[in-house]
């Protein structure tokens, strides 16, 4: 019988969904200037952006200029699922010419690209890092693979300027037409501990878009900042787990809109994920 109970409960709250929805959106952007109120930092340690937890962003917007030393940014990231993480400089920007590196917490370098092997060696030369099992081009040096609920730091920059350790070695050896398709780990010829910024005043600059797939920008709304004092599956804040909780539950889940009751898996999001934890909750299951 309960089992019935459940299977009734969740063609429900899906047939609502099904007949309410147009477009999933559960996302946002996230602008360097705008909402981040000044320049990104370069990294490492504390020198980057992340979110201020007013929404779920999955994309990051900024502008580089080498001239006046801007040419480096940095972002806070949650990966939240390797399998399809991705993150990429998107096409038609006037930063088209970029290299992105990925950091631990601890400031060690896990994987970097020049190149989106999607386009070769030809324009535009847009940079894409994501885990190795599913990258598109080669690997190099035993990149490392991203963990699911952990942070790292994405860092954007121009061709053709490079983190270098203390004895001035490329901690990522992208050298043109040899690794700059591939995705790559830290350079063996270094002693792979960030020292320095290898600058160039000539380097590529101009704006840039990071997409991200499988990631986030840390410190955004997610599940885990909610506040305490509410139930999770009282999505009408009555105070009773009941039917009453599904049409403002689907709502949520057609719109794209967050709130922490209804983000049943501490996800960050109300998606279809939250589907079946919610209907445990309303039949006990």
């Amino acid at each position: 019988m309960r089992n019935l109970e459940r299977f009734f409960a969740t063609c429900m709250v899906l047939t609502l969904a099904c007949f309410c929805v147009t477009v999933l959106v559960n996302a946002d952007t996230w602008d360097e200037m705008t909402n981040g109120g000044a320049d990104a930092g370069d990294f490492p340690l504390n020198d980057f952006q992340m979110g201020d937890g007013t929404a779920v962003f999955d994309i990051v917007e900024g502008s580089l200029d080498p001239i006046i030393g801007d040419e480096f940014d940095s972002y806070l990231i949650t990966v939240t699922d390797p399998a399809t993480f991705t993150i990429f400089t998107e096409q038609g920007l006037s930063e088209d010419d970029t290299r992105l590196w990925l950091w631990d917490t601890a400031g060690d370098l896990v994987m970097a690209n020049d190149d989106d092997p999607a386009f070769g060696n030809a324009p535009p030369w847009l940079a894409r890092i994501n885990d190795p099992s599913t990258f598109a081009g080669n690997t190099a040096n035993n990149p490392g693979s991203v963990v699911a609920g952990t942070d790292y730091i994405v860092t954007v920059g121009g061709f053709n300027s490079d983190p270098l350790d203390a004895n001035v070695v490329d901690l990522a050896d992208m050298t043109f037409n040899t690794f700059n398709t591939d995705l790559i780990g830290i350079n063996p010829a270094s002693n792979g501990t960030f020292f320095t910024w290898d600058f160039f005043t000539n380097a590529a600059g101009g704006d840039y878009q990071l997409v991200m797939a499988g990631a986030q920008l840390a410190g955004g709304m997610t599940g885990d900042g909610c506040p305490s004092g509410f139930e999770r599956g009282d999505v009408n804040t009555d105070g009773t787990i009941d039917l009453l909780d599904v049409t403002p539950f689907v709502t949520l889940l057609v719109n794209g809109g967050f709130q922490c009751e209804a983000d049943i898996d501490i996800s960050g999001a109300v998606d279809l994920l939250d589907v079946t934890p919610f209907v445990d909750l309303l039949t006990g299951g």
